[in-house]
This record gives structure tokens, C-alpha cells and sequence, in this order.
């Protein structure tokens, strides 16, 4: 059964956009920071909405600005203010889609990001062309020295020398991590090992 990368069971709202690669091989676990719920957005949504408040701010201006008594009613500024105001709210709620899935498998693994409708992988790599794993940790310490934050970075060298991809994730010192990019690499890593040692 494939479970979320820190081992728990995958949420009925996750939205995995993407299908494995078959390069990875049979999947052990995966994570999507994707909700089915999440409204789905469209620039020209705000458009449309821009100009409908704009018009609506022209009208209030025609109505208000004669009762103020001035010759110069700011109908323009009164329906740019309001348009503008109007469409950063309305994008605010239906923001394009946005969103990471990642898997790994028994032969590797793979990263994919959601940008409104495009989605690109951003990282496939087989164990098979991995042939080291170097660790780095990163602590942020408080102004007593004590340590409140650590980052951990997995580089995955390839033959070549390169480093082909690198995952970082937080965790906290004496607690249980709950960042899945840090469980994203605990698990890749852990995979990449097993697969070298069959």
C-alpha cells in the first residue's frame, strides 16, 4: 500500500496531478501538497472581474460625485480604485492552481510542480545512475546557542560526478518531523540504499 512519505496515510483531499514515471519503478510512497478542493483560477477570470468593477465604480461615481458639488467628479480614480481593489480580492480567492506531487519508488525517484494548468517534471532520477549520497546539515541556533532548526540537504551524485538532484527539508530538534520534504529525502534515501544493496 502506498502511504504519504513520513509513513501516514494519504488524505482523501490529496491531488496527485501527475502519474509515477515507470522509470521509478513500484512506488512506496508519495505526497501531494495539491487539495481537490482548491478552486480552480484563471487570469481571465480577473480580467472580466477588473473591468465589472471598474464599470460598477464608474457608476457609483456618476451617482456620488454630483452630490458632492464638485465639477470635477472622480469617476475614473473612483472606478480604478475600485477595479483595482475588487480584482486583488477576487484573486486572492480564486488564485491560480498551484502545487508539488513527488514519488519514490523502487528504482527512483520523481519530483513534479503545478503551475495553473502546466506541469512540469522537475526531477526524475534511477538509482541506477546514482552512485553516492552526500548529506549536509544546516542549524539555526537561538541567541543562547541552542539549537531551534536544522535543514538537511540530500545531494544524489551520478556517475558523472554531477550532483543529478537535491532535496532539502526542516525538522526541529527532540520532535518527530512533520516537513514531507524532509520525509521526501529520508525516503529516497533510504530506496536508493536498498537498491544498491540487492
Amino acid at each position: 500500500m502506498v502511504v504519504r512519505h513520513d509513513g501516514s496515510a494519504i488524505a482523501p483531499d490529496e491531488l496527485f496531478f501527475a502519474e509515477p514515471p515507470p522509470a521509478i519503478g513500484e512506488v512506496f510512497s508519495a505526497y501531494s501538497s495539491a487539495k481537490k478542493s482548491q478552486k480552480k483560477g484563471r487570469g481571465s477570470n480577473v480580467i472580466v472581474a477588473s473591468l465589472l468593477f471598474g464599470v460598477l465604480g464608474y457608476i457609483v461615481g456618476r451617482i456620488i460625485g454630483p452630490m458632492g458639488g464638485s465639477d470635477l467628479s472622480p469617476y475614473g480614480i473612483t472606478g480604478g480604485l475600485v477595479g483595482l481593489v475588487g480584482s486583488f480580492l477576487l484573486l486572492r480567492r480564486i488564485r491560480p492552481r498551484r502545487g508539488e506531487c513527488s514519488y519514490v519508488g523502487r528504482e527512483g525517484f520523481a519530483l513534479f510542480e503545478r503551475r495553473g494548468e502546466d506541469v512540469e517534471a522537475r526531477t526524475l532520477v534511477r538509482f541506477a545512475e546514482v552512485v553516492d549520497v552526500r548529506t549536509e546539515t544546516s542549524t539555526l541556533n537561538s541567541s543562547y546557542g541552542i539549537v531551534t532548526l536544522c535543514l538537511m540537504e540530500w545531494k544524489f551524485v551520478s556517475q558523472k560526478g554531477l550532483v543529478a538532484a537535491r532535496i532539502a527539508g526542516m525538522y526541529t530538534p527532540r520532535e518527530t518531523p512533520t516537513d514531507q520534504d524532509y520525509w521526501f529525502g529520508t525516503r529516497a534515501y533510504e530506496a536508493w540504499r536498498a537498491y544498491h544493496q540487492r
